[in-house]
């Protein structure tokens, strides 16, 4: 599916405007005033999450969204890492006898209808619909490599079917695919077509130093050494959702790595 990007800028722009709106409205304590200004609070609430959820449908069709604006690329990421907003804190506070994990779920007629464009027969559509949005996309500022959107979709798709152990393993070498990417186009290594001869001249800490620093370099060495490799060496398994974190936490720091490079061609 073609992605409208004059359309989710739209769409991004009203969520900012919403979102905007409400915190004065809660600043103000104007939205309990009377029964009419709840109402059209409310109704704010609702036009919300309505565009946030239709923003969020395109994550069943895009694993990657290139958006120039930094502030409209930071809101998708925003959406995406599944940030609350206002309207967000408002329905949990106003329903909290519901789950956090169904707050944000598509009614069941939606289910049906995307369950025709993505998959249907032979997986439960909710679970893989619903694990889609979930995991979200990567937002940034430039082209990736297809080797790198690749590995990215097979990542969300093997969570979306819940198979943890694999989802682990591809975000590992989406680390790396992304890490080589930007040392490659910053001209800070040499392009080595041989794995043996190139993982000899650029080991992963040798690359890791060349892309990152301070706090940034941290957080990649602990996801890459720490909470990735036992699983590619065999010392761990995942057998729930909480995998969901690995991955998220992978396709935040590719956001932030290439912005941090200034990778924007």
């Amino acid at each position: 599916m073609v992605l409208k990007m004059e359309k989710l800028e739209q769409q991004l722009k009203k969520i900012i405007e919403i979102d905007n709106d409400l915190k004065k409205r809660i600043q103000n304590e104007e939205f309990f005033s009377d029964i009419e200004q709840f109402k059209e609070f409310m109704h704010k609430v609702k036009q919300f999450r309505k565009i946030k959820l239709e923003i969020q449908k395109q994550f069943l069709h895009h694993n990657t969204i290139k958006l120039k604006d930094n502030i409209l690329r930071k809101i998708l990421q925003d959406i995406s890492s599944g940030k609350d907003f206002y309207a967000d804190i408002v329905v949990k506070i106003l329903y909290k006898e519901l789950s956090k994990d169904n707050d944000d779920q598509l009614c069941e007629q939606e289910i049906w209808d995307l369950s025709f464009e993505s998959l249907f027969s032979w997986f439960g559509p909710r679970e893989y619909i619903e694990g889609l949005i979930e995991i979200g996309v990567v937002a940034i500022n430039t082209k990736i490599p297809k080797i790198l959107s690749d590995y990215l979709e097979d990542a969300r798709k093997c969570y979306a079917f819940q198979q943890y152990n694999a989802v682990n393993a591809l975000a590992r070498v989406i680390l790396e695919i992304a890490i080589r990417d930007i040392c490659i186009r910053k001209k800070l290594i040499q392009e080595i077509n041989d794995p043996k001869e190139f993982y000899k001249k650029y080991p992963p800490k040798t690359l890791i130093r060349l892309v990152a620093n301070g706090d940034l370099k941290s957080k990649i060495e602990d996801l890459y050494y720490d909470r990735l490799s036992p699983l590619i060496h065999g010392f761990r398994s995942f057998s729930s959702k909480k995998v969901s974190i690995e991955l998220k936490d992978t396709m935040q720091l590719i956001e932030k790595l290439y912005e941090y490079n200034n990778i924007n061609t």
